[in-house]
């Protein structure tokens, strides 16, 4: 967390804008955790990870769209057979993930 820190002030800084991406909750099997973070600028993912896979590549386009509108957003993703469409993953879980 400490590294995360240090890149969001330099980029800040800099003057980029970028997105923090925190898993919130999370249940059953998931990639992570709650309080697992990434940092997203324009150009994608900088640091940190929320579990790699689908969520964490539809994160980093929902973020690309937070970053666009400069606003923050909830997103739920369910991880199980009936969304397997969606998202291609059955892991079983649920999480739910803050974009600010």
């Amino acid at each position: 967390m400490r590294n995360m820190l240090k890149t969001i002030k330099a980029k800040l800084a800099a003057g980029e804008d970028l997105v923090l991406v925190t898993v919130i909750a999370s249940s059953g099997a998931t990639p992570r955790g709650a309080g697992a973070r990434m940092l997203v600028g324009k150009k994608g993912r900088i640091c940190g990870t929320i579990g790699g896979g689908a969520v964490e590549y539809r994160s980093e386009q929902i973020a690309a769209k937070v970053l666009e509108d400069k606003t923050s957003l909830g997103q739920d993703f369910t991880l199980t057979r009936d969304d397997v469409q969606n998202l291609g993953m059955i892991c079983g879980g649920a999480c739910d993930v803050f974009f600010h």
